[in-house]
């Protein structure tokens, strides 16, 4: 697969800041601009990389997000410790899955690809980002894309908390291209056989698990492969990121090459 990396500009650093010290000191770091996006990769030094996490971030947040605090950087150390590349983007910032952060997503991956050979490739969407996550997932046929672990993930466009209804507007300015990228107005078929596993607390006040996490398992549970973790508190409450079920899961779907 060939990745459209506009303006490259590589550079692997310690960014200290983002992770733990001594964490920091054993990871490498990649700077790269894709599709006009800047981004972020961080693996671990030295050892071979068994598979491509791309991160998709929530509301408010860019390709740092994967760093932005102390939960968020137990979980993406959790998957680098364990040989898995972690990639994120700014795409478009709040964008809401629109099709350019969704084209923007797809270059990352293929650019993740590319870069560091591998074959297994894993999404981790949150919030907001598990709209492009849930659109690729239903366009993609390749089976290189193993699975989407979601976390408190808005699957429904016509629920979004209307505190983001006019970037919501802005990033789809026509009404047919959002109802469109919907999750949630995709054919039952959309995601079947599809790998998924969803974060969901019943205590989320800005994205009711009824509405949203439930409301697509009842849809669309008799054809894709999807389970529910239960999790506590409001919305981005850290029980949520769940370093240690995540990387067992992506374990579960690792396709490793014959010896």
């Amino acid at each position: 697969m060939k990745a459209a990396v506009a303006g490259v500009i590589v550079a692997i650093v310690v960014f200290v800041s983002g992770c733990s010290g001594g964490d920091a000191e054993n990871f490498e770091y990649l700077r790269v601009t894709v599709d006009g996006q800047q981004t972020l990769g961080i693996s671990k030094k030295g050892g071979a990389i068994r598979g491509v996490v791309v991160y998709f971030h929530g509301p408010d947040a860019d390709e740092f997000a994967v760093t932005y605090d102390n939960p968020h950087k137990k979980l993406t150390e959790r998957l680098v410790n364990a040989n898995f590349a972690v990639v994120s983007s700014k795409a478009s910032g709040n964008a809401f899955g629109n099709p350019q952060s969704q084209e923007n997503y797809r270059q990352l991956a293929n650019m993740a690809v590319e870069h560091y050979r591998v074959e297994n490739v894993f999404f981790l969407a949150e919030s907001m980002g598990a709209i492009a996550a849930l659109n690729l997932m239903a366009a993609t046929e390749t089976s290189r894309i193993r699975g989407l672990a979601a976390i408190n993930p808005t699957t429904d466009l016509a629920n979004a908390s209307t505190s983001y209804a006019p970037v919501i507007a802005e990033s789809f300015p026509d009404r047919p291209t959002l109802e469109l990228t919907n999750p949630m107005a995709f054919p039952p078929e959309a995601f079947t056989d599809k790998q998924m596993r969803f974060y969901v607390s019943n205590d989320d006040a800005v994205i009711p698990a009824a509405a949203d996490a439930l409301a697509f398992q009842k849809r669309y549970g008799a054809t894709a492969k999807l389970s529910l973790v239960g999790c506590d508190g409001g919305f981005g409450d850290p029980s949520c990121l769940q370093g240690d079920d995540v990387l067992r899961w992506f374990t579960t779907l690792e396709v490793r090459a014959e010896s």
